[in-house]
């Protein structure tokens, strides 16, 4: 499995940190592998002691489904949802502020931030991987400042993550619950 180095995602985090100094943010940005081990975590001076945990809650949220972890929000409190932060002992946060790492179409990592607005989180995170070239984001739906009318660095719209065979798999067995009448689609 590939997965993001050391030092790849210490220039995640250089790149994130960076941008949201220059936007005046106090935050911490945690960069996890595909299932959301932490590789490398950063706290900036002033940042609140409760933002490293919230900060890989939501990389972990991200690195599990292979999405942006505010595309999950919505569906939080659905059953699903809820078992998956229970069984994780509130590890898990599906809250806007964490993106997945592709390579070569490949989840390669996620990265999370927080301390800030749940955007500027994101922003300091889209920052900090577009700007250290470590891999690409890849969307499907929008992510929240796309919802808001800016264009996701990386994102090509012909894409999709069905496409690749883990999260291929991931959304065949949900369908197999689906069709068995468990949950539904619009509960997780």
């Amino acid at each position: 499995m590939s997965v993001i180095s050391l030092s790849e995602a210490q220039h995640v985090i250089d790149a994130g940190l960076a941008q949201a100094d220059s936007a005046g943010v106090l935050l911490s940005i945690s960069v996890v592998d595909p299932r959301g081990d932490l590789i490398a975590m950063a706290r900036t001076d002033g940042a609140l002691w409760r933002t490293p945990p919230l900060s890989r809650g939501k990389a972990l949220a991200s690195a599990c489904f292979g999405r942006s972890s505010g595309e999950m929000t919505d569906n939080s409190q659905a059953p699903f949802m809820r078992a998956l932060m229970e069984q994780l002992d509130g590890n898990f946060i599906p809250g806007q502020g964490a993106l997945p790492i592709f390579r070569d179409g490949v989840l390669v990592g996620a990265a999370g931030g927080s301390g800030g607005t749940s955007l500027e989180d994101e922003d300091a995170v889209r920052a900090g991987i577009g700007q250290s070239g470590v891999g690409r984001m890849l969307g499907l739906g929008g992510w929240g400042s796309q919802a808001a009318g800016r264009r996701t660095a990386g994102l090509d719209a012909n894409e999709t993550y069905f496409k690749y065979a883990p999260i291929k798999k991931f959304r065949k067995n949900l369908e197999n619950l689906e069709n068995l009448k468990i949950f539904s689609w619009a509960s997780i």
